[in-house]
């Protein structure tokens, strides 16, 4: 029951569905993904529009739908793994990434409130939250898949397992790595940076957060002075300048 209800909580608390939040969510980054284009001359998603969008792989342990709803305000597709098989049934496809160059590409690493598995086995997507109760879909109740940091190991979970892979392959041969706003305390994701930090020798990794200095002492000290900390909110976060 207590299980339940902290799962519906965290539903209801992580999926956007304001006017005036999503309003805000859009302002917020196209300026982030604007600096971000300007700084590194990325390919956009939508060359010749006007969102100046880039074709970016995110990777997080977020819940919530915010990226999904900015993406949805300025008509950007986006990737995030799930393709629909028929009408109301989704399945993941990690290949999805690879099938969708042009598109901003999203892995949620802990889980999605986008997406509920019903009674029947069957997987959906959220398209309305309740303020109170269950989240009830096509007559079942739904549950969204999360992962609650520190609960268990999920490094055999699907489709965390397939995700994580993802993550460890694209840092692999990455230039810049930017973490905006993580603690680093999940051993899994620990271990992926560890990894990649004694085989890519050429990856520098930015860290943006008010305790941006602490937290790579502590979590980080294997990347040395490849390891940059920027002591900022993501708000006041300039990509263009910021990024030296």
């Amino acid at each position: 029951m207590i299980a339940r209800r902290i799962r519906e909580y965290l539903v209801r608390r992580c999926f956007v569905n304001d006017p005036i939040v999503i309003d805000s969510i859009k302002t917020d980054y196209a300026r982030f993904f604007r600096g971000l284009t300007a700084r590194f001359g990325l390919a956009l998603c939508d060359p010749g529009g006007e969102s100046g969008t880039p074709s970016v792989d995110i990777f997080t342990t977020n819940y919530d739908n915010v990226v999904e709803e900015y993406a949805r305000t300025i008509g950007v597709q986006i990737c995030d793994g799930y393709e629909e098989i028929r009408r109301g049934n989704f399945r993941f496809d990690h290949a999805k990434f690879e099938r969708s160059p042009d598109s901003l590409r999203l892995y949620k690493i802990h889980g999605t409130v986008t997406y509920a598995r019903l009674a029947n086995g069957l997987i959906d997507r959220v398209t309305y939250v309740p303020p109170r109760g269950p989240l009830v879909m096509a007559g079942q109740v739904a549950f969204p898949e999360l992962i609650y940091p520190g609960s268990k190991p999920y490094l055999s979970a699907e489709p965390q397992l397939e995700l994580l892979f993802l993550f460890k392959r694209a840092l692999s041969n990455a230039d810049v790595l930017l973490i905006i706003g993580h603690s680093l305390r999940d051993p899994n994701i620990n271990e992926v940076l560890r990894q990649v930090s004694a085989t890519n020798s050429k990856i520098r990794l930015f860290l943006v957060s008010p305790h941006a200095g602490s937290v790579i002492k502590s979590q980080l000290s294997a990347y040395g002075t490849r390891a940059i900390a920027i002591d900022k909110t993501f708000r006041s976060f300039e990509p263009s300048s910021d990024l030296t």
